[in-house]
Protein backbone atom coordinates (compact mmCIF):
# COMPACT_ATOMS: atom_id res chain seq x y z
CA UNK A 1 0.00 0.00 0.00
CA UNK A 2 2.90 2.20 1.22
CA UNK A 3 4.23 1.92 -2.94
CA UNK A 4 1.04 2.50 -4.52
CA UNK A 5 0.44 5.25 -2.74
CA UNK A 6 3.66 7.23 -4.27
CA UNK A 7 1.37 6.34 -7.49
CA UNK A 8 3.86 3.41 -8.30
CA UNK A 9 1.94 0.62 -10.08
CA UNK A 10 0.73 -3.13 -8.66
CA UNK A 11 4.27 -4.37 -10.50
CA UNK A 12 6.17 -2.30 -8.94
CA UNK A 13 5.01 -3.42 -5.08
CA UNK A 14 5.28 -6.91 -6.24
CA UNK A 15 8.81 -6.21 -7.21
CA UNK A 16 9.14 -4.33 -3.62
CA UNK A 17 7.72 -7.68 -2.35
CA UNK A 18 10.32 -9.63 -3.98
CA UNK A 19 13.20 -7.93 -2.86
CA UNK A 20 12.61 -8.14 0.41
CA UNK A 21 11.60 -11.51 -0.12
CA UNK A 22 14.97 -12.33 -1.06
CA UNK A 23 16.60 -10.69 1.50
CA UNK A 24 15.16 -12.35 3.93
CA UNK A 25 15.85 -15.56 2.39
CA UNK A 26 19.55 -15.39 2.80
CA UNK A 27 19.51 -15.88 6.29
CA UNK A 28 17.93 -19.51 5.45
CA UNK A 29 20.59 -19.92 2.86
CA UNK A 30 23.55 -19.12 5.27
CA UNK A 31 21.91 -21.09 7.95
CA UNK A 32 21.47 -24.39 5.41
CA UNK A 33 25.11 -23.80 4.80
CA UNK A 34 25.61 -25.41 7.86
CA UNK A 35 25.33 -28.64 7.15
CA UNK A 36 26.50 -29.69 3.53
CA UNK A 37 25.38 -33.47 3.48
CA UNK A 38 21.28 -33.89 4.42
CA UNK A 39 21.19 -37.41 6.92
CA UNK A 40 18.48 -39.43 6.88
CA UNK A 41 17.31 -42.14 9.15
CA UNK A 42 14.59 -44.43 8.09
CA UNK A 43 12.37 -45.27 10.96
CA UNK A 44 9.19 -47.24 10.66
CA UNK A 45 7.18 -47.56 13.61
CA UNK A 46 3.51 -49.53 13.96
CA UNK A 47 0.17 -47.79 14.15
CA UNK A 48 -0.64 -47.55 17.59
CA UNK A 49 -4.37 -47.11 18.46
CA UNK A 50 -3.92 -46.54 21.53
CA UNK A 51 -2.81 -42.98 21.63
CA UNK A 52 -6.48 -41.72 20.20
CA UNK A 53 -7.90 -41.57 23.68
CA UNK A 54 -11.49 -39.63 24.55
CA UNK A 55 -9.02 -36.39 25.33
CA UNK A 56 -7.23 -37.00 21.99
CA UNK A 57 -10.69 -37.40 19.39
CA UNK A 58 -11.87 -34.32 21.20
CA UNK A 59 -8.31 -32.33 20.55
CA UNK A 60 -8.87 -33.88 16.37
CA UNK A 61 -12.76 -32.30 16.48
CA UNK A 62 -11.58 -29.14 18.27
CA UNK A 63 -8.51 -28.95 15.23
CA UNK A 64 -10.95 -29.55 12.85
CA UNK A 65 -13.37 -26.44 13.98
CA UNK A 66 -10.68 -24.28 13.91
CA UNK A 67 -9.91 -25.08 10.02
CA UNK A 68 -13.32 -24.59 9.57
CA UNK A 69 -13.55 -20.91 11.31
CA UNK A 70 -10.03 -20.27 10.02
CA UNK A 71 -11.33 -20.09 6.46
CA UNK A 72 -14.62 -18.73 7.01
CA UNK A 73 -13.04 -15.65 9.07
CA UNK A 74 -10.38 -15.21 6.32
CA UNK A 75 -12.66 -15.23 3.54
CA UNK A 76 -15.65 -12.76 4.86
CA UNK A 77 -13.57 -10.68 7.58
CA UNK A 78 -12.96 -7.76 5.05
CA UNK A 79 -16.23 -7.83 3.78
CA UNK A 80 -17.42 -8.06 7.24
CA UNK A 81 -15.93 -4.67 8.63
CA UNK A 82 -16.54 -2.69 5.37
CA UNK A 83 -20.37 -3.78 5.10
CA UNK A 84 -20.85 -2.20 8.87
CA UNK A 85 -21.82 1.22 8.65
CA UNK A 86 -19.46 3.65 9.68
CA UNK A 87 -16.66 1.28 9.10
CA UNK A 88 -16.68 1.25 4.88
CA UNK A 89 -13.03 1.07 3.64
CA UNK A 90 -11.23 -0.19 6.53
CA UNK A 91 -11.71 -4.19 5.81
CA UNK A 92 -7.76 -3.79 4.72
CA UNK A 93 -6.63 -1.76 7.60
CA UNK A 94 -8.28 -4.64 9.34
CA UNK A 95 -6.70 -7.24 7.71
CA UNK A 96 -3.10 -5.65 7.73
CA UNK A 97 -3.74 -6.01 11.57
CA UNK A 98 -4.07 -9.63 11.11
CA UNK A 99 -0.82 -9.83 9.39
CA UNK A 100 0.94 -7.95 12.11
CA UNK A 101 -0.04 -9.69 14.55
CA UNK A 102 0.24 -13.42 13.22
CA UNK A 103 3.95 -12.33 12.80
CA UNK A 104 4.97 -12.82 16.88
CA UNK A 105 2.39 -15.13 17.63
CA UNK A 106 3.57 -18.51 17.37
CA UNK A 107 6.69 -17.84 20.10
CA UNK A 108 4.21 -15.84 22.33
CA UNK A 109 1.95 -18.74 22.73
CA UNK A 110 4.46 -21.42 22.65
CA UNK A 111 5.93 -19.45 26.04
CA UNK A 112 2.85 -19.40 27.31
CA UNK A 113 2.43 -23.03 26.42
CA UNK A 114 5.61 -23.89 27.88
CA UNK A 115 5.12 -21.93 31.31
CA UNK A 116 1.17 -22.72 31.92
CA UNK A 117 0.39 -25.84 30.05
CA UNK A 118 -0.49 -26.55 26.12
CA UNK A 119 -4.34 -27.39 26.58
CA UNK A 120 -4.83 -24.49 28.90
CA UNK A 121 -3.38 -22.23 26.58
CA UNK A 122 -5.21 -24.08 23.40
CA UNK A 123 -8.21 -23.37 25.79
CA UNK A 124 -7.58 -19.68 25.97
CA UNK A 125 -6.46 -18.72 22.18
CA UNK A 126 -9.87 -20.24 20.95
CA UNK A 127 -11.93 -18.03 23.28
CA UNK A 128 -9.88 -15.03 22.24
CA UNK A 129 -10.16 -15.65 18.45
CA UNK A 130 -14.16 -16.44 19.19
CA UNK A 131 -13.74 -12.97 20.87
CA UNK A 132 -12.42 -11.76 17.79
CA UNK A 133 -15.02 -13.35 15.38
CA UNK A 134 -18.10 -11.97 17.01
CA UNK A 135 -17.38 -8.45 17.61
CA UNK A 136 -18.53 -7.31 14.39
CA UNK A 137 -21.48 -9.41 15.09
CA UNK A 138 -22.15 -6.72 18.34
CA UNK A 139 -20.43 -3.78 17.26
CA UNK A 140 -19.53 -1.16 15.40
CA UNK A 141 -16.85 0.44 16.60
CA UNK A 142 -13.76 1.01 14.96
CA UNK A 143 -11.67 0.15 17.60
CA UNK A 144 -12.86 -2.71 18.54
CA UNK A 145 -13.17 -4.33 15.27
CA UNK A 146 -9.82 -3.73 14.33
CA UNK A 147 -8.94 -5.69 17.66
CA UNK A 148 -11.05 -8.06 15.98
CA UNK A 149 -8.43 -8.25 13.31
CA UNK A 150 -5.54 -8.32 16.00
CA UNK A 151 -7.27 -11.36 18.23
CA UNK A 152 -7.99 -13.54 14.90
CA UNK A 153 -3.97 -12.39 13.30
CA UNK A 154 -2.76 -13.25 17.06
CA UNK A 155 -4.23 -16.63 17.38
CA UNK A 156 -4.78 -18.70 14.38
CA UNK A 157 -1.43 -19.16 13.44
CA UNK A 158 -0.44 -19.40 17.10
CA UNK A 159 -2.80 -22.57 17.53
CA UNK A 160 -1.27 -24.53 14.62
CA UNK A 161 1.92 -24.38 16.85
CA UNK A 162 -0.08 -25.55 20.04
CA UNK A 163 -2.07 -27.80 18.33
CA UNK A 164 0.73 -29.45 16.99
CA UNK A 165 3.07 -29.15 19.99
CA UNK A 166 0.52 -30.94 22.26
CA UNK A 167 0.01 -33.82 19.53
CA UNK A 168 3.35 -34.60 19.78
CA UNK A 169 3.36 -34.58 23.70
CA UNK A 170 0.14 -37.27 23.28
CA UNK A 171 1.52 -39.41 20.62
CA UNK A 172 4.05 -41.60 23.09
CA UNK A 173 7.28 -41.55 20.95
CA UNK A 174 5.59 -42.05 17.52
CA UNK A 175 3.88 -38.24 16.58
CA UNK A 176 3.71 -39.36 12.69
CA UNK A 177 -0.19 -40.92 13.10
CA UNK A 178 -1.39 -38.29 15.22
CA UNK A 179 -0.27 -35.29 13.76
CA UNK A 180 -0.89 -36.80 10.18
CA UNK A 181 -4.93 -37.20 11.52
CA UNK A 182 -4.98 -33.76 13.39
CA UNK A 183 -3.52 -32.21 10.27
CA UNK A 184 -6.54 -34.66 8.06
CA UNK A 185 -9.28 -33.19 10.04
CA UNK A 186 -7.87 -29.41 9.84
CA UNK A 187 -7.62 -29.65 6.55
CA UNK A 188 -11.13 -31.08 5.80
CA UNK A 189 -12.59 -28.15 7.87
CA UNK A 190 -10.61 -26.00 5.86
CA UNK A 191 -12.10 -27.11 2.23
CA UNK A 192 -16.17 -27.60 3.01
CA UNK A 193 -17.27 -24.59 1.35
CA UNK A 194 -19.91 -22.09 2.38
CA UNK A 195 -22.14 -21.78 -0.40
CA UNK A 196 -21.34 -18.82 -2.36
CA UNK A 197 -24.14 -16.91 -4.72
CA UNK A 198 -22.51 -16.16 -8.13
CA UNK A 199 -24.85 -14.15 -9.27
CA UNK A 200 -24.77 -11.46 -6.53
CA UNK A 201 -20.84 -12.26 -5.94
CA UNK A 202 -22.30 -12.65 -2.07
CA UNK A 203 -21.46 -15.72 0.43
CA UNK A 204 -24.49 -17.15 1.40
CA UNK A 205 -23.33 -18.22 4.65
CA UNK A 206 -24.82 -21.83 4.40
CA UNK A 207 -23.49 -25.08 4.60
CA UNK A 208 -22.93 -27.42 1.57
CA UNK A 209 -21.63 -31.14 2.86
CA UNK A 210 -19.01 -32.84 0.07
CA UNK A 211 -18.43 -29.66 -1.96
CA UNK A 212 -14.93 -28.20 -1.96
CA UNK A 213 -14.14 -24.51 -1.56
CA UNK A 214 -13.64 -22.20 -3.86
CA UNK A 215 -11.93 -18.88 -3.00
CA UNK A 216 -13.51 -16.79 -5.86
CA UNK A 217 -10.79 -14.20 -5.74
CA UNK A 218 -11.59 -12.65 -8.94
CA UNK A 219 -15.49 -11.69 -8.08
CA UNK A 220 -14.00 -10.37 -4.33
CA UNK A 221 -11.50 -8.56 -6.01
CA UNK A 222 -14.35 -6.60 -8.12
CA UNK A 223 -16.33 -6.42 -5.25
CA UNK A 224 -13.69 -4.29 -3.66
CA UNK A 225 -13.15 -2.24 -6.65
CA UNK A 226 -9.78 -3.35 -7.98
CA UNK A 227 -9.66 -2.26 -11.37
CA UNK A 228 -11.15 -4.23 -13.96
CA UNK A 229 -8.04 -4.24 -16.01
CA UNK A 230 -6.07 -5.61 -13.22
CA UNK A 231 -7.99 -8.72 -12.58
CA UNK A 232 -8.13 -9.50 -16.14
CA UNK A 233 -4.37 -9.58 -16.23
CA UNK A 234 -4.48 -11.48 -13.12
CA UNK A 235 -6.93 -14.04 -15.23
CA UNK A 236 -4.68 -14.36 -18.37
Amino acid sequence: RFVLSLNYSWRDSWAVLALFAIILSLYSVYILSFDKEVKQNAVKVKFDISIFTPFVIVLIIAYFTEGVGFVVQATFLPDIINNLKGLEGYGSLTWTLVGVAGIPSCIIWMLLAHRFGSSNIIIIALLLQAVGILIPAFSSNIYLNLLSGVLYGGTFIGLVALFMNLGGQLSRGNPVDLVREMTSSCGIGVVIAALYDEENQRPTYQFLQGTIGRSYAFETALRYKIPAGVVKRAKE
